[in-house]
C-alpha cells in the first residue's frame, strides 16, 4: 500500500515542479540575410572526384566543409552530412567520394566544437547552433557551382542525425542512427 502511495506523491511533486516551472523552448530562427561570408579554398581533383575546402558564417560562427562532386558542370544533387559528436568536416568524406563517383554532390559541415558538457544552458546553445549551422548550410547551396538545391538530402551519423527533424519541411532527409 505504501509503494503506490508514494508513487502518487512523487508524480504529484514532479507535475507541480514541471508546472511551476516555465519550459524554455530553443529558438532556430536566425538571420537569413547575413551574409555568408564564404570562403573557398583550393579545387582538388582525383578519379573523377572534385573536392575544395570552404568555410562560412554558420550564424553562430564559422564552420568549416568540404564540397565534393562528380567532374563536370552539375546540376547534382546533394547530400549533407552532419556528423557524430566525435566527427569532423573529415569523417564522412569517404562516403562523399563513394557518392561523386555515383553523381551525387555533398557538403560535408563540421559540428559546433563541444556538443555534450552536461550542462543543459549550455547543451540547449550547442544543439541550436547545430541545427542554425545546417540550416545555414542549405542556404550556401545556391552559391556552391553545380549543386541542386531543389534536390537534397540530410544524412546524419549518431548524434548529428538528432539535428535533421529540425530542418526546413522542404529538406528531403534520413537520419541514420
Amino acid at each position: 500500500m505504501r509503494l503506490p502511495t508514494l508513487a502518487a506523491l512523487l508524480l504529484l511533486c514532479f507535475a507541480a515542479d514541471s508546472a511551476a516551472q516555465p519550459v524554455a523552448h530553443p529558438k532556430f530562427s536566425y538571420d537569413r540575410s547575413r551574409p555568408l561570408a564564404l570562403r573557398l579554398g583550393a579545387v582538388q581533383s582525383s578519379a573523377g572526384v572534385v573536392r575544395q575546402a570552404l568555410s562560412f558564417d554558420a550564424g553562430r560562427g564559422r564552420r568549416a566543409a568540404y564540397w565534393t562532386h562528380p567532374s563536370g558542370s552539375g546540376p547534382w544533387p546533394v547530400v549533407l552530412f552532419s556528423p557524430g559528436s566525435d566527427g569532423t568536416a573529415l569523417t564522412q568524406l569517404p562516403d562523399a567520394d563513394r557518392l561523386a563517383l555515383r553523381g551525387i554532390a555533398s557538403l560535408s559541415v563540421a559540428p559546433p566544437a563541444q556538443l555534450i558538457s552536461c550542462r543543459a544552458a549550455a547543451d540547449v546553445r550547442a544543439y541550436v547552433s547545430y541545427v542554425v549551422s545546417r540550416r545555414r548550410a542549405l542556404d550556401l547551396l545556391p552559391l556552391l557551382q553545380g549543386a541542386d538545391a531543389t534536390r537534397v538530402a540530410a544524412v546524419g551519423f549518431s548524434f548529428g542525425s538528432a539535428y535533421r527533424p529540425r530542418w526546413p519541411a522542404s529538406t528531403i532527409g534520413c537520419a541514420v542512427r
